[in-house]
Formats: structure tokens, C-alpha cells, sequence
């Protein structure tokens, strides 16, 4: 197989996948092959590496730390790495919330995207949007402000254990 560059020191028949054989040009690199990102996701130098993502979910987490102590609560807690089980709760939770006398704290995975679909925008004219995908539960979309003021007027109802599946029936009667 022929190499993407004229004088690169890659050899592809040495077992060099041929996906991820760099295509930007280096010093003393000339072009051979123009090949676009979205033809071969695995090249190197296409897309976001990740790192870019990584530092917009960590500003985000941090941003939410601050604000729940600025709000008031007493323990507002960002996860190191990202990752809940450096506080005792599962991976996928970033931050946990909480106030004295509270047996459980508000746990949340927090999300940054460049852009949300424009369904899911909260209109001016409401307070809340509610998504729901096929046979899967109900979810609310506010604002932070909004969010805040919920726990808030709660207290130590919104600190009590909670059902995370949201399937316990209260008019249920038993265990």
C-alpha cells in the first residue's frame, strides 16, 4: 500500500492501520491525499480530541459547585475526575448537593453542549419543558434558577431517600 504522504517515514504494510495514518501535512510533509474527517473518523488530527470536551464538563461542574454554595447549601461538591465514586456515589454522578439534615443528598450529571435541539429549548412563555422517549419515564428541563428555588422550598423533603427510577407508587400500599 502506498503511503498518504510522498516522503513519510510511515510504512502501512508494516501493520499501520491505514485509518489512522496522519493526513495534515507536517514539516517537510507534502500532501498526497486529500481525505476529510467524516470519511475516516479514526484519523488522527480530525475532530476533538477530547481534551476540549473534557475542560468544557469540568468548568461546568465547577460553575455548578459554586452556585449551589452561593445559594446557600452547606455541602456542594464536584466529583474529582468527574467521577461519583470519588464521593461514594455511582461514576455517572459529577455533583452532589446538599444541606444538615438531609439523609441523601441531590445528586447530578451535569452536560455542556455547544447547542441543545431546539425542542428542547425552554420556551420564555414557560416555566419547564417535559421530555419523554418511548416507554421511558418523564423528564423536566428548567431553569437553574428555577432548580434552586425547587429544593429550596422542599428542604428536607428533597433530602430524604428518593427512588432513582421513579417507579415507587405512593397509593401503594406495603413495602
Amino acid at each position: 500500500m502506498v503511503s498518504r504522504y510522498a516522503d513519510a517515514d510511515v510504512d502501512v504494510d508494516a501493520g499501520v492501520e491505514p485509518s489512522v495514518v496522519p493526513v495534515r501535512p507536517g514539516p517537510g510533509l507534502k500532501k498526497v491525499e486529500k481525505r476529510s474527517c467524516l470519511a475516516a473518523p479514526l484519523v488522527l488530527g480530525c475532530g476533538m480530541s477530547g481534551r476540549k470536551s473534557k475542560a468544557k464538563g469540568y468548568r461546568l461542574e465547577a460553575l455548578i459547585a459554586k452556585k449551589c454554595q452561593a445559594a446557600g447549601f452547606e455541602k456542594s461538591q464536584r466529583a474529582w475526575g468527574s467521577n461519583g465514586r470519588a464521593l461514594g456515589w455511582h461514576e455517572e454522578v459529577d455533583n452532589i448537593l446538599s444541606k444538615k439534615g438531609w439523609e441523601e443528598p441531590v445528586k447530578i450529571q451535569a452536560k455542556a453542549r455547544r447547542a441543545l435541539p431546539q425542542y428542547l429549548q425552554i420556551p420564555e412563555s414557560c416555566d419547564v419543558t417535559v421530555v419523554k422517549q418511548d416507554r421511558g419515564e418523564e423528564l423536566v428541563i428548567m431553569r437553574w434558577s428555577d432548580f434552586i428555588r425547587c429544593v429550596k422550598v422542599l428542604g428536607d423533603e428533597f433530602g430524604q431517600k428518593r427512588d432513582p427510577g421513579g417507579t415507587a407508587n405512593p397509593n401503594q400500599d406495603g413495602p
